[in-house]
Order: structure tokens, then sequence, then C-alpha cells
């Protein structure tokens, strides 16, 4: 439930950043949390939240898996609630490619991640967060809703973009780009999407098929 309350541990203050550096025993909503970690990459929100799904980040990790193989993520293991490096921690761009799919089949998520900055606030009322996102190319570029930044020294720029051009061009259908391994995720993105809009075009379903 995104009104559930989670009361935030010393432990998951624990990580290197991003952090949101909530308070130990500060008291937020689910639906916060989620913004925090969705918006600006937060690192305790997602430790937070992995204790709220699954009683222990242990257990989250393990559900995580589960939940992986269930999507028919074979090339993906998880070792961790954060993306932190791992040899244990690994997928592939085809593989996320599905991740994509089920998400965007949780209206309440692209709610979230097609926010460029959000206020949080503690259930107290006491603590106001304000984020900003990090996906730096969201506001750039009117078509683009979402959808997930990530970096590590190892993996270096991910960036997951999410396209609706409908406002523009009804009846376009949504896509997506997913970049990994880059060290310029918003240039290599934007040429991306530059070749899409160049190399191919939709036409109202009444005027005949897409091409």
């Amino acid at each position: 439930d995104l009104e559930d309350e989670v009361e935030i541990s010393p432990t998951d203050l624990d990580v290197a950043a991003f952090r949101v550096n909530f308070s130990p025993g500060e008291r937020l909503t689910v639906r916060d949390l989620l913004t925090a970690l969705l918006v600006s990459s937060a690192n305790d929100a997602a430790l937070a939240l992995s204790r709220y799904a699954s009683g222990s980040t242990e257990n989250f990790v393990k559900d995580m898996n589960d939940k992986a193989v269930a999507l028919g993520m074979r090339a993906t293991k998880f070792a961790n609630p954060i993306g932190f490096d791992d040899p244990k921690h690994y997928s592939t761009a085809s593989d996320l490619s599905k991740l994509v799919d089920e998400f965007s089949q949780h209206q309440e998520l692209l709610d979230i991640v097609k926010r460029q900055s959000q206020p949080v606030v503690s259930v107290s009322g006491r603590e106001t967060r304000h984020l900003t996102t990090t996906n730096r190319l969201l506001g750039e570029r009117p078509e683009i809703i979402g959808l997930k930044t990530g970096y590590t020294a190892e993996a270096k720029g991910s960036l997951i973009i999410l396209v609706d051009q409908s406002e523009e061009l009804p009846r376009s259908p949504r896509y997506y780009s997913i970049i990994l391994g880059s060290r310029d995720r918003e240039q290599e993105t934007r040429q991306l999407l530059d070749w899409v809009k160049r190399e191919f075009a939709w036409t109202p379903l009444e005027a005949g098929p897409a091409r």
C-alpha cells in the first residue's frame, strides 16, 4: 500500500551517496520513499523499502531474483537492492527491457518518474526534503516522460528513457531506449532519439498501418 508508513532505521543510512539523509526514527509513506528512490536515486530509500517489503535486505534480494526469473530475465542476477558493483550483480539491455515493460504497467510508478522535482514530507510534517531528478533529459524534451538513471565506477553510466509523443503525434506508440556502460549517457541517448525521429514515422490508425 503506497500509504503505508515506514520507519527509517540507522542501518538504512549507512550507505554511500546518493542519499536523502533521512533521520533515524523518521516515518515516511511508501509513496514518498518510492519518490526519493525513483526521482533522486536515493540509496537510503532503497534500503528502507527493501526492509519494508521483505523484512530484510537479504530477503529482498531473494525476492528480486525470484521476480527476475518470473519476468524471463535469464541473464540477470541481483546481489543488493541498490545496484552497487558486485560480481554477482549484472543484467543486459534485453533483460532490462522486460523490466521496463513490467514497470510500465504501473501508472503510479510512471507518475513518479516523470517529475523533475518533488517535495517529500515526513508523516509528522516536521521534515521536508526537496528532491531533484537525476534524469537530466527530463524537461529537455517534452516527449520524455521518464524513466531511470544509474551509475557506478565499474558499470559506468546507464540511462533508460521513456518517450511518449502522443500529444504531438496522436496514436504514436510509446517507446524507450536503454543505454549501458556509457561515458556520456545523455549525449548517446540524444543521438539515439534523434535517429528514431529521422528514421521512423507513425500515421494515425484511420489513415492506414503504421510505417
